[in-house]
């Protein structure tokens, strides 16, 4: 249907957001933007970074509702690297930076092994595309002001056990710009960053997307979007028949 590129745009402000209804319902309110889609396409340039590493590539998401996902990773001269496609619980993996094709659980130990980063079962569409997952205001903390930026709220959420989990919040325009989860009994954590959000049809994105966890990190700049193009599931199921030789969990 449209097409909605990386020119300038409008400051944007999330539609149907106001502060008086608490951050738990803009968590919900952002996943119920991307739920009404029936699909989605997007495009971004992916970099990649491990201590000293660093690899710049070009991926294609393409996402059917519920719960289809294929992301395909193209390097130079759009040679192919790697399709993972996302089905249910299930995902699968093929190309040679993979080494073959795989399958797996998709919150196990396939989907580290894929990105070098732990997400610790977040939910892969909400990580690639940068979406907060849904959560409750953790009882008895206080949602505080950013005393280095002013209208930003840090949110304090309850998290798995043994984890906590904040989000750094634009009051005015409904817009996470930080998470972070950590755990209270080892060195694990996961920070996602988001900015420059455009508005997509009837969802609310952010352009850029980084995901840090020690000394790996993933950025995404989105480039265009398309949404509702009409995805068959046959697209996806196709895409994981390739990569169901060995299973690695």
């Amino acid at each position: 249907m449209v097409a909605w590129g990386t020119a300038c745009a409008p400051t944007v402000v999330r539609r149907g957001w106001d502060p008086s209804q608490g951050y738990e319902e803009l968590l919900a309110l952002s996943c119920r933007e991307l739920d009404g889609l029936t699909d989605l396409m997007a495009e971004a340039r992916l970099t990649v970074r491990a201590g000293q590493f660093e690899q710049r590539t070009t991926a294609l998401l393409q996402l059917r509702m519920p719960d289809m996902l294929k992301l395909e990773v193209r390097g130079p001269f759009y040679s192919h690297l790697l399709t993972a496609v996302l089905l249910a619980d299930t995902l699968y993996l093929h190309g040679p930076a993979v080494g073959g094709s795989w399958r797996g659980a998709a919150d196990g130990y396939l989907l580290e092994w894929m990105t070098g980063l732990d997400l610790g079962g977040y939910d892969l569409r909400y990580a690639l595309l940068g979406v907060v997952q849904p959560g409750v205001v953790a009882a008895g903390e206080a949602v505080q002001p950013d005393d280095d930026r002013r209208g930003l709220a840090v949110v304090p959420l309850q998290a798995l056990p043994g984890q906590t989990r904040r989000i750094w919040v634009e009051v005015d325009r409904g817009l996470v710009v930080r998470e972070e989860v950590s755990s209270l009994e080892s060195d694990w954590s996961l920070s996602r960053r988001f900015g420059m959000y455009r508005q997509v049809g009837p969802v609310v994105l952010p352009r850029n997307v980084t995901i840090r966890q020690g000394d790996g990190e993933i950025q995404l700049e989105y480039r265009r979007y398309w949404f509702d193009r009409g995805l068959e599931p046959e697209l996806f199921i196709e895409a994981a028949m390739h990569a169901q030789a060995r299973r690695l969990d």
